[in-house]
């Protein structure tokens, strides 16, 4: 509640006025890194990065399809077989597959309708999204260390 809270949070058809699906909220956050579906209330997450439209676009369909096939309760049900099984080691190996699978199928159902150059363009989105989110938590952690650094030699 207090990431929301603390967010700027619009609806889907805000930023998608074509879109014919449900109305979900997003909120933009400068605590996030990377986009996600947070909570049972199914609120789609942004990190306050600049995407271009269509980045943003593609970024919320595919967060969508992460609601629509409920994978936040697969998410919990292997979270809660973790924590059971912590000392066995093929459960982390399980916890990374079954990520990789969930967002494997998102995508795939993304780009389902796509034609060749839409699927391709899709794929170039991926890696600047990629890109751009790997940038903004390389600055946030320079930005902690100076403040820290800064903090450290202010006390000596």
């Amino acid at each position: 509640r207090e990431l929301k809270r603390s967010s700027i949070c619009i609806s889907v058809k805000d930023l998608l006025p074509d879109f014919q699906g449900k109305n979900y909220s997003v909120c933009l956050s400068a605590f996030i890194n990377t986009p996600m579906v947070l909570g049972f209330d199914q609120t789609i997450f942004l990190p306050d990065i600049a995407y271009s439209a269509e980045e943003q676009r593609n970024i919320i369909i595919h967060e969508i399809q992460h609601i629509i096939h409920k994978d936040i309760y697969i998410k919990q049900i292997v979270n809660l077989l973790t924590i059971l099984y912590w000392w066995f080691p093929l459960i982390y190996v399980l916890r990374k597959q079954v990520d990789l699978y969930l967002e494997m199928r998102a995508d795939s159902k993304v780009t389902s309708a796509m034609d060749p150059a839409e699927y391709k363009q899709y794929l170039h989105h991926l890696l600047d999204i990629r890109q751009k989110v790997k940038e903004n938590i390389r600055k946030k952690v320079t930005n902690d260390f100076l403040l820290v650094s800064s903090m450290t030699i202010s006390r000596c």
